[in-house]
């Protein structure tokens, strides 16, 4: 959850800012927080329930996949929105959007786990 809440912030500063200083921290700053969910994505799916150790591998390899068809199809939408929009503005609010949507599902499974 805190990986995507500094992945947003990073991608709103990059949003926010011109060439320079402030620039240069937001993209460190969405390196942090992208970089920070590589080993959530390797370390959630043996607690969910129905997946467990045995299962982990399958799970692990049909996230990369995904990730995979969203590195080939991300660029091909932000340079899409830049042609169309003459901006990168709304690509990397795209991005932003990524962030939010990764804050609101570790939330849930935070909430789902702490039900349990």
């Amino acid at each position: 959850m805190v990986c995507g809440v500094v992945a947003t912030v990073g991608v709103s500063g990059v949003l926010a800012s011109d060439i320079g200083p402030l620039l240069v921290g937001s993209v460190l700053v969405t390196g942090f927080g992208v970089g920070g969910l590589s080993p959530l994505v390797r370390a959630i799916p043996p607690d969910l329930e129905g997946i467990g150790a045995r299962l982990t591998g399958t799970a692990v390899g049909f996230i990369f996949a995904v990730g995979e068809i969203g590195g080939f199809l991300g660029p091909v939408l932000v340079g899409t929105l830049r042609d169309v929009t003459g901006s990168y503005s709304s690509g990397l609010l795209v991005l932003a959007s990524g962030g939010v949507v990764v804050t609101v599902a570790g939330g849930a499974l935070r909430y789902l786990s702490d039900s349990e």
